[in-house]
């Protein structure tokens, strides 16, 4: 992916890419309330495990959108390394 991440890019200022998406709530054994992934190939970083300053915007972003404002979340990143957070917005 972050190849391909690279090969579409039109040459404008871009540091990395989140994705994200709320958490499946019918995954067998799944905690999480949201789930994401880090691309910054532009900076080296084909993909980042565990990156906590793409939380910073993503936990405002979901505490709001799944209701859960001032409450504990769990998010996971979903990396080779995967990594979770208890987060709250």
């Amino acid at each position: 992916l972050p190849a391909k991440l690279l090969e579409a890019h039109d040459g404008g200022e871009v540091r990395g890419v989140i994705l994200t998406s709320a958490a499946d709530p019918n995954e067998a054994g799944a905690s999480e309330d949201f789930v994401s992934r880090y691309f910054a190939p532009w900076v080296g970083i084909p993909e980042d495990p565990v990156t906590g300053s793409a939380h910073t915007v993503l936990v405002p972003h979901w505490g709001k959108e799944l209701g859960k404002a001032g409450e504990r979340m769990t998010a996971k990143q979903l990396s080779a390394r995967q990594g979770e957070l208890q987060v709250r917005c």
